[in-house]
């Protein structure tokens, strides 16, 4: 049999890097095999999945050596897009790949790219969908899908390209166990039923070993050792090998404490009006590890910010030692409660390792510069980062930036850890230096709150767990209790590998993924209806109109119409005022600014308050109406636009209109992203929060440093973006063809293009009428 990949001899070096990111890879994958490929972090794998899918030597730098064969293509000549039908690349974050608004055409887009007919593309997208059962998902926005629904919508994405080799790289890393569970289902399906090559990328293997071929590990570029199914465990078990499941778990540090160390009573926390805890009350005693789970969305990440004071509860307290801390700062609590964050890139903000390890302690620990970077360059050894002291923090895989940002909360000693997924990315070796550096801070009498989806890391290392379920605490006990009941209640996905209770009950609803709320339609009035095409040519003669018309009654009857539109829009005059409401404000000022400012025409009031007479004119009161009817009339008219278009129809349009594709999906992807930057933006303030960094003074030097603390995390992870959204979007064939087929056509109708040419007609001769009559 012939093997689907062939690599002999392969090295590569990156560009700018002393040593080489793979060293003399040689590797056969046969047809259908499924390939498990593991190792430290930083040890070579994304490069060697890259490198199989065409990326390299084609989208990254570097020098390659050796040959990297695809069904007998060699991929130094054939780019990614013309690989696209051969090998798929699926990467660790979903977000950063899914290109478009809406599933439907997420799936659909890779297809497209090849000028399919429209009745293919539907195929194709149907069957990519059912593939991984998510035919539900159709019709659902992006960015109302939960993380394991966006990772099984980014595999059909690129199963609707058929390849014959799919590689996923580390897809459960950011997933909890119900989510990795649905996520792996999906792959043994495609696996059995299909019979398409599967390479996979993981560091959390327990979940693999039952479908996996083959598996290898990997270190420092090389491929050092290769198992058969027979050999897994021997080689590959997880750390639960070392933890007697009947009497290995840890006693109940409570029972010798005197008083609670952190105290929750009653927490309810929220995002404006959506409640996401509710009702929170626990205790935390000195020397406890707790682990926090929960399936995506269940308020993990929500009680840490509200423990730090990020997020203000709506009603409850926090005590830390008896002493209540509800009402401080965040820069007060945060000398007692170090907090590391999901994603560690938000938390980085200095420009080599060793500065980054010692930033929180110069805001938060009473110590000298010579001391604090003695603590950090022992904790940077500690976590085999030492090496990488005077290198830049945001060149570091993700583990290693996980650990750096451990490393600085470890610096300054904090007596309460709260550490938001911080095994994700880690290897079984860090595992082992991770779980020490816990019981030496649990040693010195402190607290460790973790947010964990490991359940056999839970059970060897944790005193207790907390269980969140749609934002209630449902199990609060010591580990082996909280396992227990937690298989009462039947979520198995959170058991460790040999963990068996003979009494498990159906969840009650308790583990259905916890999907974001979605409604499946809005309710679509007469202006959305619209095409968007005849819209934007509505919008562009009512503010040419607005422009034109020279006095206040005219501008008037030109509002009198827009609210007329916002009713035709379903809306009454209490929506107009509360999204606009701001605008309207600006508005008035504008009004009075010329009122008072315009001395011309007849007078018509004068006021004398004791300071200078106040004077009011026919045409200063005349222009201010005038000037604030046209700035609401245009600022209104283009939210009413926005409000009633999908943007989605409005780009799709608009390539049909004409408008080179590259450039309507240049729209489609700012408006996909710039709701994630502004929740980064949010995030990054949040980490100089917990970080205690509070730049005081308006010296040039300080403006500058904090400027640079926000927007450096900021570009790194958009740069970040533009990456992966290009490995995406290339992988699917984007560019191949100079031109491409639609799923759905956005054409006018007779009916539409009579409307288009109309609009502007009838505005011009409403606009002769408003000139001459009034």
């Amino acid at each position: 049999m012939e093997p689907v990949v062939h690599i002999k001899g392969l090295s590569f070096t990156y560009r700018g890097s002393p040593s080489p990111a793979l060293v003399g890879i040689d590797l056969k994958v046969y047809p259908g095999e499924f390939l498990t490929i593991s190792g430290p972090s930083g040890c070579g794998k994304t490069t060697l999945a890259l490198c199989i899918a065409g990326f390299i030597p084609h989208f990254y730098a570097g020098k390659m050596e050796g040959s990297v064969r695809i069904k007998g293509r060699d991929t130094r000549e054939y780019s990614p897009e013309e690989l696209s039908c051969v090998v798929g690349l699926v990467q660790q974050d979903p977000d950063a790949q899914l290109c478009t608004l809406k599933v439907r055409d997420e799936v659909a887009f890779g297809p497209e790219n090849l000028c399919l007919p429209p009745e293919q593309v539907r195929e194709r997208v149907y069957s990519a969908l059912k593939a991984v059962d998510a035919l539900d998902l159709m019709e659902r926005q992006v960015h109302t899908l939960s993380g394991g629904e966006k990772q099984r919508v980014a595999i059909a994405s690129v199963l609707a390209m058929k390849p014959s080799i799919l590689i996923l790289d580390e897809p459960t890393a950011n997933l909890d166990p119900y989510c990795t569970k649905e996520v792996l289902e999906t792959l043994k399906k495609l696996k059995c039923e299909l019979g398409i090559t599967v390479i996979i990328i993981e560091h959390r293997l327990e979940r693999l070993l039952s479908i996996s071929d083959r598996l290898l590990l990997m270190e420092k570029g090389k491929i050092i050792e290769e198992s058969k199914p027979g050999e897994f465990h021997k080689f590959y078990a997880r750390i639960e090998k070392n933890v007697d499941l009947a009497t290995g778990f840890k006693t109940n540090i409570r029972k010798n404490a005197q008083k609670p160390l952190l105290s929750v009573e009653n927490l309810t926390v929220g995002y404006g009006d959506k409640e996401v805890l509710s009702g929170i009350s626990f205790q935390a005693y000195p020397g406890e590890t707790i682990a926090i789970m929960g399936n995506n969305g269940s308020g993990k990440t929500t009680l840490m910010l509200a423990l730090l004071g990020i997020l203000k509860p709506n009603q409850g307290r926090i005590y830390l030692d008896g002493e209540d801390i509800t009402g401080k700062k965040v820069s007060q609590r945060a000398k007692f409660l170090g907090l590391t964050f999901q994603n560690p890139s938000h938390q980085i903000f200095e420009n080599t390792v060793l500065k980054e390890a010692v930033l929180p302690s110069l805001f938060l620990k009473k110590s000298k510069g010579d001391e604090i970077e003695h603590t950090a360059c022992h904790l940077l050894e500690r976590f085999d980062l030492k090496k990488y002291k005077d290198s830049n923090p945001f060149a570091l895989s993700q583990g290693e930036k996980k650990r750096l940002t451990l490393v600085s909360a470890l610096a300054y000693n904090p007596r309460v850890l709260l550490l938001d997924e911080p095994l994700a990315g880690q290897d079984e070796n860090r595992l082992d230096i991770f779980m020490s550096v816990l019981r030496e801070h649990s040693a010195r009498g402190g607290i460790t709150l973790m947010v964990c989806h490991e359940p056999a890391v839970v059970a060897s290392c944790c005193d207790r767990i907390l269980f969140l379920s749609k934002g209630k605490l449902i199990v609060d006990a010591p580990v082996k209790d909280a396992l227990s009941r937690m298989a009462e209640l039947g979520l198995e996905e959170y058991l460790p590998p040999g963990y068996e209770f003979p009494h498990q009950q159906p969840a009650n609803g308790l583990c259905n993924g916890f999907s974001s709320e979605f409604t499946a339609g809005s309710h679509r009035t007469f202006l959305n209806r619209i095409h968007p095409l005849v819209k934007l040519a509505f919008l562009f003669s009512f503010s040419l109109t607005v422009f034109a018309v020279p006095c206040w009654k005219q501008e008037l009857i030109l509002f009198i119409l827009l609210i007329c539109l916002y009713f035709l829009a379903g809306r009454d005059l209490s929506f107009f005022y509360r999204r606009l409401r701001r605008i309207l404000t600006f508005g008035l000022l504008i009004f009075l600014v010329q009122m008072l400012a315009v001395k011309e025409g007849r007078l018509l009031w004068q006021f004398d308050f004791g300071l200078a007479p106040i004077s009011i004119w026919s045409e200063g009161l005349s222009r201010g109406i005038s000037m604030m009817l046209r700035f609401v009339n245009l600022i209104g008219s283009s939210y009413l636009f926005v409000a009633t278009t999908d943007s989605n129809e409005l780009a799709y349009a608009l390539m049909h209109a004409g408008i080179p594709y590259r450039f309507g999906f240049m729209l489609i992807t700012s408006l996909r992203f710039i709701p994630v930057f502004n929740m980064e933006l949010e995030q990054v303030k949040n980490a100089q929060k917990a970080k205690g960094i509070e730049i005081e003074g308006v010296s040039p030097k300080k403006i500058l440093t904090s400027v640079r603390y926000i927007l450096l995390p900021l570009v790194i992870s958009a740069l970040n973006k533009v990456d992966s959204l290009t490995i995406s979007m290339e992988g699917r064939a984007f560019g191949l063809f100079p031109n491409r087929s639609y799923l759905h056509s956005q054409n006018l109708s007779v009916k539409e293009k009579m409307a288009l040419f109309a609009i502007p007609i009838v505005f011009f001769v409403f606009f002769l009428i408003l000139r001459f009559s009034i």
